[in-house]
């Protein structure tokens, strides 16, 4: 069947072709040759140059990801038309345009590892005994250093002190009288039994022994001038030139021999228990009786 023009061709002499105005010319150039044809009227008219350069940067960066292998078409538009190249054969494929990337490549960079290892038990805690500590037990005064235990034994003074009041000027069992460094029976378990174990005593040593008579018998530690003394210091024997505690039980007696008898019953050891009276503080008039036997 013969082919007839179409309104379209080149050659055709149609009225509504004529009608229209003259619509520029494309150029399709191939690898065989080039041929100029009128634009469809249904086509898009050419583009303003704005849009060509934006289309030219759509199509080429379209080019750039489809790049590699042996095959390349390079694509670009201009103003009036469209032009393709097919890449000859042997040609090198241009590089993709190279954009630097914020973050360095993981090729060249170690591993990071991480090591795991099992926690390790804390130490206990230890709550450091402050200056000011104090005692209420025996076992608790052996803890405290030798300052902080003269200064408990001075707090325990104080307070005996206060209880001194009803027993003015009566006799009463004074059970313990002791200064630091001293050869002393306080053993076993606080407990004199007639045997100076102890060759040097502490002023830990000293508060753990009051501690455990309050315990015991409910004595009171006193200061020696509470008790009618001139000084707390000795001037003479053992004890000379340092303090000695002193511990009494507050139960008054009317005589030195009731108070001595008090001490024959609860605590045997001579030397550890004998009759004290209870003078005016500082009075200077104070006395003692020991028990005979």
């Amino acid at each position: 069947m013969g082919s007839t023009a179409g309104p379209y061709s080149p050659g055709s002499s149609s009225s509504a072709l004529r009608a229209w105005p003259d619509p520029p010319n494309v150029a399709y150039e191939t690898a065989i040759g080039a041929e100029t044809r009128p634009m469809p009227p249904d086509a898009e008219a050419p583009r303003q140059p704005g849009y060509a350069r934006a289309a030219f940067v759509a199509v080429t960066l379209v080019a750039a990801l489809t790049a590699g292998g042996t095959g390349y078409v390079a694509v670009s538009t201009g103003l009036v038309g469209f032009k393709q190249t097919a890449l000859a054969p042997g040609a090198s494929v241009p590089a993709p345009a190279h954009r630097e990337s914020t973050s360095a490549s993981t090729q060249d960079e170690p591993v990071p590892t991480t090591t795991t290892t099992s926690a390790r038990p804390k130490p206990p805690t230890v709550t450091p005994v402050g200056p000011d500590a104090s005692a209420s037990t025996s076992d608790e005064a052996l803890g405290l250093s030798t300052l902080q235990a003269r200064q408990e034994l001075g707090h325990l003074a104080d307070d005996g002190a206060s209880n001194l009041a009803p027993l003015a000027g009566s006799w009463v069992a004074q059970v313990s009288s002791k200064c630091e460094g001293i050869r002393v029976d306080i053993e076993p378990g606080w407990q004199p039994d007639g045997t100076k174990d102890v060759a040097s005593v502490t002023a830990q040593q000293i508060l753990a022994f009051h501690l455990a008579l309050n315990a015991r018998f409910g004595a009171i530690t006193v200061r020696p001038t509470a008790l009618g003394t001139s000084r707390d210091v000795a001037t003479r024997g053992v004890c000379r030139g340092k303090v000695a505690w002193t511990s009494i039980v507050p139960n008054p007696f009317h005589d030195s021999a009731a108070a001595n008898a008090w001490c024959d019953t609860y605590q045997p050891p001579r030397d550890e228990c004998q009759a004290r009276l209870v003078a005016a503080p500082g009075s200077g008039h104070t006395q003692t009786v020991g028990r005979s036997s």
